[in-house]
């Protein structure tokens, strides 16, 4: 939150100097603060009781929790052992199960481990400060973006848009994807960072986003493409090495320790995975092109966002790291992965929801203007997708229903990418009645607003 400026002309400055508007200004400050801190503390609650009511084992239960007993029990290396079914592995980063072990640890202490309704309630009350880490930095790229912070009451609305995403809500208390928040966090940390001209720092963010959830590397090839198309090879190399060298120091340890578990895990066990609904792949259930999906989705998905980067990054040549529609482009970039993927959950809109978010408030100008209203549609059409993919996930045999679900979703996702991208490459400064303000060089810190 903004600290107000306590200093106004006509009254004394000096060391115990208070005028009459400085003591009113400190007492809103004080005041202010005090009210996000309740309602950050009222946020984290409603995580608790949240992960409290939630019924029914999710992937928190059989995969996380598990991993974190193996932990606990004294062997951290081995936590991709466990298999749920004897057969479905946990197929996510290490990094989260960090926070998750320790507050393993704690539910021990007061006998809650093998109790899921407590132990829900712990656990969705301790990462729900990630929840508010991305939401903070969320609001920090509409601050910037705008160029002066969000003001009174219109910041808390901003933060509500992160921080009561219901795919975000979704995604972690119904399905326990705890990782979410997290690798969103780092992403947008890394986005910043690359901003600032900062391109080693970003490359760490996104290592620590992949250790967290393997779906980050598809940011890392959309920024790497997108830094290569406008010949910035330095920060391009900087920006990969970094990544690729952190992910893989942080999964050497487990590589050396329990090299099949791990493999199978994060590799192989993606390749055994039948192809499902939801996705373009659905479509093509009982087709030659089938046994494609199933085995090569991920080289289609990382292709897709290379092609949709480099694609937008050499037809928006104003468009800087700093600006606006980089977010849109992350955005596009994000939604290759549940176009593509072979089996898709509604989770997987999260990403694009966050970026669109961003890109959405980040414009200059009041409520007054149309694209204004257009941006808030764009948020509620990710909400609605995420709705479309549950109802797809509830079918769990090949209808005709779960046909027409699929084809809904595929139908909207590849609309909303070649409208909004073909907006987004012909929205050059001065044009289509966007704002922009002068942009930075690629290497300064500086903000700039195209798009």
């Amino acid at each position: 939150m903004a600290v107000p400026d306590l200093v106004r002309p006509g009254y004394p400055t000096g060391l115990g100097a208070r005028g009459p508007n400085q003591t009113v200004a400190r007492r809103r400050c004080v005041w202010g603060r005090l009210g996000m801190g309740a309602l950050m503390a009222a946020y984290v609650i409603a995580w608790g009781v949240g992960g409290l009511l939630v019924s029914g084992p999710t992937d928190l239960d059989v995969f996380f929790v598990p991993a974190a007993r193996i932990a606990l029990m004294g062997a951290p290396l081995k936590v991709y052992s466990p298999r749920y079914g004897g057969i479905w592995p946990n197929a996510n980063g290490p990094l989260s199960l960090i926070p998750l072990t320790g507050v393993a640890a704690i539910a021990r202490v007061l006998g809650w481990l093998d109790d899921p309704a407590r132990l829900h309630l712990l656990v969705m009350s301790a990462f729900a400060v990630f929840s508010l880490l991305l939401a903070w930095e969320g609001v920090a790229a509409v601050d910037r973006l705008r160029g002066s912070p969000v003001p009174g009451i219109w910041r808390v609305l901003t933060f509500g848009v992160f921080t009561l995403s219901p795919v975000l809500w979704h995604g972690v208390l119904f399905y326990g994807h705890i990782e979410l928040p997290i690798a969103f966090w780092l992403t947008l940390f890394s986005v910043r960072a690359l901003a600032e001209g900062r391109p080693a720092r970003a490359g760490l963010g996104l290592g620590l986003g992949i250790l967290t959830r393997s779906m980050v590397v598809i940011y890392l090839i959309a920024l790497v493409m997108f830094l290569l198309v406008r010949w910035r090879w330095r920060a391009a190399l900087v920006l990969a090495a970094v990544a690729v060298a952190s992910a893989g120091l942080g999964l050497l340890p487990f590589y050396l320790a329990d090299k099949s578990d791990l493999l199978y895990s994060l590799v192989v066990f993606r390749g055994q995975l039948l192809v499902g609904g939801g996705s373009i792949w659905g479509l093509f259930l009982g087709t030659p092109l089938e046994a494609l999906g199933q085995h090569a989705d991920s080289i289609f998905i990382l292709a897709a966002v290379a092609l949709v980067s480099a694609g937008v990054g050499l037809a928006r040549r104003d468009l800087s790291p700093a600006g606006r529609d980089l977010y849109g482009l992350l955005a596009l970039c994000g939604l290759c992965f549940p176009l593509l993927i072979k089996t898709l959950w509604p989770y997987y809109f999260l990403d694009p929801y966050l970026f669109i978010a961003i890109w959405w408030l980040g414009q200059a100008g009041g409520w007054r203007r149309p694209a204004r209203w257009l941006g808030a549609a764009l948020v509620l059409f990710f909400v609605a997708c995420e709705g479309l993919a549950e109802a797809d996930a509830e079918v769990t045999t090949v209808t005709v229903l779960r046909l027409h679900l699929t084809q809904s979703i595929t139908a909207a996702v590849l609309t909303f990418m070649l409208v909004f991208g073909g907006w987004l490459v012909i929205a050059r400064r001065g044009k289509l009645g966007t704002t922009a303000r002068t942009a930075a060089p690629a290497d300064t810190a500086a903000p700039a607003s195209v798009g």
